[in-house]
């Protein structure tokens, strides 16, 4: 796969294929690139029901806190992060598979003392799509109950099962470097194989469920953020409720997150915005619910995030 190294493929598959998609994809997206790149695709999703990125990082790289607003399955190729996933932090290594639903705040945390690069491929599956699928295929609708009565979203899948998933993920990438006939409706049949796959592989009870990486302050002062987003969450409100210093607080998450306390509580507060929006709730009241002092102070903080108002934002994805 070192042929495709950082390479970012899009792949627009037949529910969304016409005649104009090609035209008005183009003009859309030289407008929207620096949106949907500071939104992590979400904006680009709305033009594609199925994308597929093959990535290589290192130890300099550094992602933020982030959501999506459409379904990613993480398979990890190579070398190993630490991976923050809806306030829980697991080792995410070779084999390794991750569902990450629509919403859910999560990052890869890497080490500066890792001897591999981290290289994963990442499908992307638009919210569309994946309600289709569900509704229609009776295993895959199955696979998405399990996840959300089971809340287990991390497995170690074994040699056999890895060697399957990345077989159908490089005939994904050989379809679209084709361009035979019908390979958007190919890519779309090897989507719905995969999932089917993965409905056997962890529905049969014998695929191995990451452990939880043992908690540690961070952790703890994560999980107790995500449950007071709508409160006043200081570094005196968190020296308080912790017992250590409010420097002890500030040096954790610029060892362990590399950002500052404040800066990982406002992301986190804009990505339970962005749920809310594509929940459909009112932007006059949503603000509150996500601990800002007013409507001003979010849309400032929401349009520097993502460059884009909260309002252009549920026009895009809802409109």
């Amino acid at each position: 796969m070192k042929n495709i190294h950082k390479q970012h493929i899009e792949l627009a598959v037949t529910y969304k294929t016409h005649k104009n998609f090609a035209k008005e994809y183009e003009k859309h997206k030289k407008e929207l690139s620096l949106i949907n790149k500071k939104t992590f695709g979400d904006l680009g999703m709305k033009f594609n029901d199925v994308q597929l990125n093959y990535d290589v990082s290192v130890t300099s790289d550094n992602v933020p806190l982030h959501s999506h607003a459409f379904t990613e399955i993480l398979y990890c190729d190579g070398g190993a992060v630490s991976y923050l996933l809806n306030g829980r932090k697991f080792q995410f290594s070779k084999g390794d598979l991750i569902f990450i639903h629509p919403g859910v705040a999560h990052q890869p945390l890497f080490s500066e003392d890792a001897q591999y690069p981290y290289e994963r491929y990442a499908l992307w599956i638009s919210d569309s799509l994946s309600k289709k699928l569900t509704n229609n295929i009776e295993s895959i609708r199955l696979l998405d109950d399990f996840f959300r009565r089971q809340e287990q979203f991390l497995f170690h899948l074994n040699a056999e099962e890895s060697y399957r998933t990345e077989a159908i993920l490089k005939s994904i990438i050989d379809e679209y470097n084709q361009e035979r006939t019908g390979w958007d409706t190919m890519i779309l049949s090897k989507v719905v194989e995969l999932m089917i796959d993965f409905c056997r592989i962890i529905t049969s009870g014998e695929t191995n469920k990451k452990e939880v990486v043992h908690e540690d302050l961070m952790d703890k002062m994560v999980a107790y953020i995500n449950t007071h987003l709508s409160e006043k969450i200081t570094l005196d409100v968190l020296s308080k409720e912790f017992y250590v210093s409010t420097s002890t607080i500030y040096n954790y998450f610029k060892d362990n997150m590399n950002v500052s306390p404040y800066k990982f509580i406002l992301q986190r507060r804009l990505i339970q915005a962005k749920n809310l929006i594509l929940q459909g709730e009112s932007l006059i009241s949503l603000w509150q619910q996500c601990g800002f002092s007013d409507y001003s102070t979010f849309y400032r903080a929401f349009k520097k995030e993502y460059s884009i108002s909260p309002k252009k934002y549920r026009e895009l994805l809802l409109g």
